[in-house]
């Protein structure tokens, strides 16, 4: 109980930083801070990088910025006969719909639309809570989410 650090009401482990240590971060072995090269697997040894969380929200709103007009242009062009017609990823979706082709309409969805909307959510969860201007999650449930 020695290396456990009382913060409120509950007991919490020890943080790296705290212990004066860093890990490699290619085989996880342990080694004394100062130590500039893994001995196990030969891999270079640094603390956790400066501004992480920035360059999350960073990262974040150019994926957003991105994001957006990839669904705004047109990605699907139809010729036919008479004419030719464009459409939105949303748009190419619906009109697979409409000729019956359910199944290949929700791939579509889920993974241009669903899955993106929700990793931006997961991401903002997590940043916000390690923020702790969000929701209170535990490291233990933070990492079980990733």
């Amino acid at each position: 109980m020695d290396s456990m650090e009382r913060v409120g009401s509950q007991l919490r482990p020890p943080r790296a930083q705290d212990l004066n240590v860093l890990a490699c971060r290619r085989c996880t072995k342990v080694w004394p801070n100062g130590t500039t090269q893994c001995a196990r697997c030969g891999a270079k040894l640094s603390a956790r990088r400066d501004k992480s969380l920035q360059r999350v929200w960073a990262f974040w709103i150019v994926g957003l910025i991105c994001y957006i007009p990839a669904n705004m242009y047109p990605m699907l062009r139809t010729r036919t006969l008479f004419q030719t017609q464009e459409d939105t990823i949303v748009g190419g979706a619906v009109e697979l719909i409409h000729h019956h082709a359910y199944g290949i309409a929700a791939i579509i969805l889920i993974a241009s639309v669903l899955i993106p909307v929700g990793k931006f959510m997961a991401v903002v969860f997590l940043a916000l809570s390690v923020q702790n201007k969000g929701p209170k999650v535990g490291n233990h449930q933070r990492h079980r989410m990733l």
